[in-house]
């Protein structure tokens, strides 16, 4: 798909607005450390974690647009991924 068209785009908005809602309402390690944060050092210090958070995304947003959902879709990729997962639950 040429990336000129509208439906590249449709769908590297949608995929943004996926991961970025999926960010804002699942609790987690990063709300609990926004919350800590500002009560600690109050709402400056949350901008920061919020920017950090951002640019990850963009980042993850980038590469997944550029092909990195298929090369992750791969079986060795991915049980490696899930033994590994499996190994920090269990630790």
């Amino acid at each position: 798909m040429d990336r000129t068209s509208a439906g590249w785009w449709g769908r590297t908005a949608g995929l943004a607005f996926t991961l970025a809602f999926t960010g804002a309402v699942a609790p987690g390690p990063l709300l609990a450390l926004v919350i800590a944060q500002s009560l600690a050092q109050g709402l400056g210090a949350t901008a920061f974690i919020l920017l950090g958070h951002a640019l990850l995304e963009v980042v993850l947003v980038v590469l997944l647009a550029r092909g990195l959902g298929r090369r992750l879709a791969g079986p060795g990729l991915r049980g490696g991924l899930a033994m590994a997962g499996g190994a920090v639950l269990v630790w």
